[in-house]
């Protein structure tokens, strides 16, 4: 119910950017992390999404990620 995939991404100056992508099989495959040059999005963003959550709860966070998205 889970797997990784590994990619490496190649810049135009030559260098290769290793690139983790981390999926989980629930009503089909989605990507839950993705994890560039060692560092995890799961991880980065944990802090900022745990504060959200702390001032709103889960709806809060949703909600707030949806307005980021639509300001994107």
């Amino acid at each position: 119910d889970r797997a990784v995939v590994r990619s490496t991404f190649n810049q135009a100056n030559g260098s290769k950017v290793p690139v983790v992508y981390k999926l989980r099989e629930k009503n089909g495959w989605k990507i839950y992390d993705i994890v560039v040059e060692s560092l995890s999005l799961v991880t980065s963003y944990r802090p900022a999404f745990a504060d959200e959550i702390k001032r709103g709860g889960i709806a809060g966070l949703l909600n707030t990620m949806r307005e980021n998205n639509a300001e994107s």
